[in-house]
Order: structure tokens, then sequence, then C-alpha cells
């Protein structure tokens, strides 16, 4: 982009000029989105919301799932439907670890149960006055 934007005026002023400066933008903005969509936290409901949004086919095949057929989708147009899908499903994954660790800590909380033998009837916290 430094480059281009020190190129002379006439060449600048070329299309072939601009329609190279438009690439290197989508490209540029498309970056952040390719970091999002490796998120860990996107399952599967996630990746159906993405293509309903984006009325775009997400392949999953690693073989067929290529940068090239990223840029394909043009993405970038749709960065923030990408980014709030994303940002939910992070939400998503913490609630579900923390649900995971409340869940871990029950399974080993162990309790002593002791036998509770009541031989006189008294009222705990309250008192009696010798009226009633």
């Amino acid at each position: 982009m430094r480059r281009l934007r020190r190129l002379p005026k006439e060449v600048k002023a070329l299309p072939l000029c601009t329609v190279l400066e438009e690439r290197m933008k989508e490209f540029r903005d498309s970056i952040p989105l390719f970091a999002d969509l490796k998120s860990d936290a996107l399952r599967e409901r996630h990746w159906q919301k993405l293509m309903e949004m984006t009325k775009k086919n997400f392949d999953m095949n690693p073989k067929t799932f290529t940068l090239e057929n990223l840029f394909a989708m043009e993405l970038h147009n749709f960065a923030e439907v990408i980014s709030d899908i994303v940002t939910s499903a992070n939400k998503e994954l913490n609630i579900e670890k923390g649900i995971q660790e409340v869940v871990d800590t029950w399974n080993v909380t162990k309790f002593t149960i002791h036998k509770w033998v009541v031989e006189h009837k008294h009222f705990v916290g309250s008192s009696q006055s010798a009226h009633s």
C-alpha cells in the first residue's frame, strides 16, 4: 500500500492501479476475518449461521477450504457479521468452560454426613419468654 501511494500521479490514475489498490484493501481487511474464522470457539451451529447470514457456502474440507476460496467469497463485505458471530461463539465457549469447571468441582467434592440426634427440643436462634 505504501509503495502504491508513492507511485507518480500518472501511474496512480491508471484503472489498473485503482483495481490493484482495491484488491490490496480487500486483502488487508480480510486478514482479521481469517484469524476470526480460525477460532476454536466456532461450532457447527456458528458455521451454519455464518453461511446463512453471508449466503456463502463454507466447505470445511481442508483440501478445498483454501485461502483462494476464502478471497473468492469476498468475506470482507461481511466483516461485522463475522465479528458478531465469532464474538458470540467466544462468549459461549467461555460459558461452557465455566459450567464444566463447576461440574468438575462438584464431581470431586465429597461431603461427610453425620447423624444429628436431637435429645432436647430447642429452638435455635430464637428466645422463649416466660409469658409465651
